[in-house]
């Protein structure tokens, strides 16, 4: 759907595309958010125990803050309500004491293999042919490296 702004703005393609792919993402995050709600979990949370279950497990409360685009007062704080519901446990570093590592429980395991992986989201995904999709996936792998240098120019201290 095109948008026709104020004639006095200079609004070209690129504003047209980057508005599209906000309604989208805000779509996706909020039927997430609606999914996550049924187990107790917030959108944070949830994005917490994805990353550990797909990602490299386990792994640094930094690595998962960069990952999750969070600050560390602010992963801090949820890995902690995480422990508290039994879902992430901490350990130190075999080889560093002084770093901690992060896994999920066995529980917290089963929570997202079972309740989280198959989503509405996922469905809506699945409508797109698997040439669409890697389609997609060229263009995000394009734009993701351009948008985290941008971010860091505008906010070195929060992504170092």
């Amino acid at each position: 759907m095109t948008r026709k702004p104020d004639p006095s703005v200079n609004w070209d393609d690129n504003d047209d595309l980057y508005v599209l792919f906000q309604e989208v993402a805000h779509a996706f995050r909020r039927a997430r958010e609606g999914e996550l709600k049924r187990f107790g979990l917030t959108y944070p949370k949830g994005g917490i125990l994805f990353r550990l279950y797909f990602g490299e497990n386990p792994m640094t409360p930094a690595e998962l803050g960069r990952l999750c685009f969070r600050e560390h007062h602010n992963i801090s704080a949820v890995i902690r309500r995480l422990q508290e519901q039994g879902l992430v446990r901490k350990t130190k570093d075999a080889e560093n004491r002084k770093l901690v590592r992060l896994a999920l429980t066995e529980k917290g395991m089963e929570i997202t293999r079972r309740k989280l992986v198959d989503t509405q989201v996922r469905k809506v995904m699945s409508r797109l042919t698997a040439g669409e999709r890697a389609s997609l996936r060229r263009i995000l792998d394009k734009l993701q490296p351009m948008a985290f240098q941008y971010l860091k120019e505008l906010l070195p201290e929060e992504y170092k």
